[in-house]
């Protein structure tokens, strides 16, 4: 019974990921057997042979991760020494995302298109129109949701940029959520 891999994962919340050979017995209680720097209060969930290690908030830099001695897995063997890893935290990547699929929008009052992003200040938009007779030419080289070769079937009907530290979210730092009105640019 030992310990196979420690990382770090910075998805939607960032926690570390402590990978051990065995299932681990999931009755034992693990407050202090894990402690990441001098953080105080860890969430801490075992799912079958991986720990989970919540923090309760977005850490940056190196750390170090303590696993004592007494984990134990579902046969009762417990580690036999503790270990100690340096990690790195970094903040996520700046990106964007859209939250559902489609591109093609009706020409009605009220269009509010739903998008996501992280470690941004502000978003470059630009709206290009596809001319209902060029459709045709556009789903030669395009899915409905593609983008390439907008200049030949269509033409930019509004660019702009929208600030997004000034939107009220308090931590950029982490995946938001964030509304576009598109009826006001087409």
């Amino acid at each position: 019974f030992k310990v196979i891999n420690v990382r770090v994962d910075q998805g939607a919340t960032q926690h570390v990921v402590i990978q051990f050979s065995d299932p681990l017995n999931e009755k034992q209680v693990l407050q202090g057997l894990v402690r990441v720097g001098d953080v105080q209060s860890l969430d801490i969930e075992i799912t079958d042979n991986i720990l989970h290690v919540y923090l309760p908030s977005k850490e940056a830099g190196t750390k170090t991760v303590r696993i004592e001695a007494g984990i134990e897995n579902v046969l009762k063997y417990k580690l036999k020494e503790g270990l100690r890893y340096e990690l790195l935290f970094e903040p996520i990547k700046p990106a964007i995302r859209f939250t559902n699929t489609g591109t093609i929008l009706p020409n009605t009052d009220g269009l509010v298109m739903p998008f996501e992003a992280v470690n941004l200040n502000a978003v470059d938009i630009q709206v290009v129109r596809v001319f209902e007779s060029n459709v045709l030419q556009f789903l030669q080289v395009n899915d409905l949701d593609g983008n390439y070769e907008l200049r030949r079937v269509g033409k930019p009907v509004h660019s702009q940029t929208l600030r997004l530290d000034n939107m009220g979210v308090a931590d950029l730092g982490r995946w938001n959520r964030f509304t576009l009105d598109l009826s006001k640019m087409i």
